[in-house]
């Protein structure tokens, strides 16, 4: 199992099209019945105790998380990292 989680590619902030895809193709790895009863959520609250950069690879962007509501795109990284 160890091995099969590491070689996944990351899943994508929030839920998207593409969050969905990876979750079903995860779930088809480990043959996870179609018909069992699914949830999905996200709780940052303990992982981003902070504000930090995170690049994106999905969109080619840099986005600052921890704060409340979405990500916050940012334009120049090395600006903010001057300011934080």
């Amino acid at each position: 199992m160890l091995k099969i989680c590491t070689l996944q590619p990351k899943m994508t902030i929030g839920i998207s099209n593409a969050t969905l895809a990876h979750a079903i193709e995860y779930l088809a790895d480990y043959n996870y019945p179609a018909s069992a009863p699914l949830a999905c959520s996200v709780d940052n609250t303990k992982l981003h105790y902070s504000l930090h950069p995170y690049y994106d690879k999905s969109t080619n962007t840099w986005l600052l998380l921890g704060s409340t509501g979405d990500p916050l795109q940012v334009a120049d990284v090395e600006q903010l990292d001057k300011l934080i």
